[in-house]
């Protein structure tokens, strides 16, 4: 192997090509660089092109104030130091590319050189950025999102509190002086009513994951709580609730809470007017493979945690729309709701890598399955 002018030729020249990389060097005494055949051939130049200053010429305008740093920076420091850079390119030809350059400041023989091995890193970056444009709009999306939780939390509850406020006082007097439109403001009551749980609904579906906290618990204890939730509507409607043992199993607990206020609060509302409202929560141990959905590990194990009611039930066919977002199977003015509960406990079992599934018959009731793994 032989030396020309600082670079080696020969074999590395071959190492160089094979390893799509480019060689360089420069000294700090006497300010002068050298650059490899193979490097002034990924920028389209000749050997005799190749100066300090076309090279920098063909750096991107928004990349070179960033590289000439890096290298004053090296400059400056002592012997060992190395640098990682990447920097986009326009080549000779027009072509734009994004290179990467590693370079180390050494002491030969009193002088100080700084080495340095450049590669075209285009074809990566064209998979990579993409990604970043993604997260980029990602993290804009996060950041609208935060916005419009503060404003459902504040902006849009504060006044929304005082119509209900003021309804509730008008509500009064008009009952009092038995004023025809009594019926108005009730109707009026009741639309601030949907307006408010459609706020907090909406709060709740779209929490962000960095809020919750996840805690080993028995999943008795926020069933419990759902039940002294929903205790008056469960009272109203004389209906009989069964619960059964739960698992002990890490969850977010107040989200667990909310898809059993959700489930039973859903079974007390589609009950049959002729028809004692029976919910019946059981559990059982099940092996994925016996589940028969695509969505179970066939080698893992789940608690299946069943919610059944003897309500007015619904078609078959209709079981995965039941968890579409705003969507509902009755009309609004016959059924109370937002159309987003069962959106809200298909995220829920989501965020515990969990699923849920509906079973119904018209007339006969429904069960909702809730299967989650084995911790």
């Amino acid at each position: 192997m032989e030396v020309e002018s600082g670079i080696k030729t020969g074999n590395f020249r071959e190492v160089e090509e094979l390893a799509g990389i480019g060689y360089w060097k420069h000294d700090v005494a006497d300010e002068t660089s050298e650059y490899s055949e193979s490097l002034c051939g990924m920028l389209g130049l000749s050997k005799k092109q190749a100066t300090r200053q076309t090279m920098r010429s063909l750096v991107h305008q928004d990349d070179v104030g960033e590289l000439l740093k890096a290298f004053e920076q090296i400059r400056q420091s002592p012997a060992g130091m190395v640098i990682d850079l990447k920097y986009r390119i326009n080549k000779i030809d027009g072509v734009h590319c994004c290179f990467r350059s590693v370079f180390k400041k050494f002491d030969l023989d009193g002088r100080e050189i700084i080495l340095g091995i450049t590669s075209d890193i285009t074809r990566f970056t064209e998979k990579i950025l993409p990604l970043h444009e993604k997260n980029h709009q990602l993290e804009q999306l996060t950041e609208e999102l935060a916005s419009f939780n503060y404003a459902a939390s504040h902006d849009l509850q504060e006044p929304l509190r005082k119509i209900q406020m003021y309804i509730s006082r008008l509500e009064e007097e008009i009952q009092l002086h038995a004023n025809p439109a009594a019926d108005y403001f009730y109707k009026t009551a009741i639309a601030a009513r949907r307006m408010q749980q459609l706020i907090n609904d909406l709060l709740f579906y779209f929490q962000p994951d960095y809020e919750v906290k996840i805690i080993r618990i028995n999943l008795a204890d926020p069933l419990q709580e759902a039940l002294q939730e929903v205790s008056l509507q469960a009272r109203s409607k004389d209906a009989v609730i069964e619960t059964c043992t739960l698992p002990v199993l890490p969850v977010v607990p107040f989200q667990i809470r909310q898809l059993f206020i959700n489930l039973i609060s859903n079974a007390l509302k589609y009950s049959k007017n002729n028809r004692r409202p029976l919910i019946q929560i059981s559990c059982a141990e099940m092996q994925g493979d016996e589940i028969g959905d695509s969505r179970a590990g066939s080698q893992k194990g789940y608690y299946r945690i069943s919610v059944a009611d003897n309500g007015i039930g619904f078609r078959q066919e209709y079981s995965e729309k039941l968890f579409a977002l705003f969507h509902r199977l009755h009309k609004k003015d016959k059924y109370e709701g937002t159309g987003i509960g069962l959106a809200i406990c298909k995220k829920v079992m989501d965020n515990h890598d969990g699923f849920i599934d509906a079973k119904g018959r018209p007339g006969k009731g429904a069960t909702f399955n809730l299967y989650f793994p084995m911790a």
